[in-house]
């Protein structure tokens, strides 16, 4: 992929950050354009909780094991 295509990409996601109402859309964009652009097979985002002792896992992509796939809000939590 070129520089200017990923480039173009990481701009398309500044614009979600500011218009996209919907998180889990939003969450998902992000995790696909950064599989994307660093040609990644898989992908997870974590949220740090509770006084950044814990990691809240929000969505987790794996292309290999597409039938998988994870877009998860459960209260899944790994302690830091």
């Amino acid at each position: 992929m070129l520089k200017t295509d990923n480039l173009q990409k990481l701009n398309q996601i500044g614009i979600s950050l500011s218009t996209e109402k919907d998180i889990n859309k939003l969450l998902e964009l992000i995790v696909d354009e950064a599989m994307n652009i660093t040609n990644a097979d898989g992908g997870t985002l974590y949220q740090i909780i509770d006084n950044n002792t814990r990691l809240k896992f929000e969505i987790s992509k794996n292309l290999t094991f597409s039938n998988f796939y994870l877009n998860v809000h459960l209260k899944f939590y790994h302690y830091c």
